[in-house]
């Protein structure tokens, strides 16, 4: 018989506060990743895939470090978040929207591939 790999609902349970019990300064921690697109795109010019992959290299780093999140559940959430990114998503008017859309013809119309 294989043994079962379960995750309880009681695994991890995050803390609001972490960082010496303050509201203020966990929430200052928090703003790291976005901190970290906004230098590397404003004032070190990265190309926005690699400022996008950084800013969540170290949003993973905040979990772990600040938040005393498992590693494993920050890399899993990392690439739920990545793959979800992937499938349709759909506006509050209905429309659906692909990231897969091509820009086309003189006017920059957009092609459903």
């Amino acid at each position: 018989m294989i043994p079962a790999i379960s995750i309880t609902a009681d695994a991890y349970k995050p803390d609001l506060a972490p960082v010496g019990g303050s509201l203020v300064a966990s929430a200052l921690i928090a703003l790291i990743p976005l901190l970290t697109v906004f230098v590397t795109l404003g004032w070190l010019r990265w190309k926005a895939h690699w400022a996008g992959l950084t800013a969540v290299a170290v949003a993973i780093l905040v979990a772990v470090l600040f938040y005393r999140m498992p590693a494993g559940l920050a890399v899993l959430s990392a690439t739920e978040g990545a793959v979800f990114g992937l499938f349709l998503l759909r506006t509050n008017d209905g429309v659906t929207m692909r990231p897969w859309a091509c820009p086309v013809g003189r006017e920059g119309g957009l092609r459903v591939v």
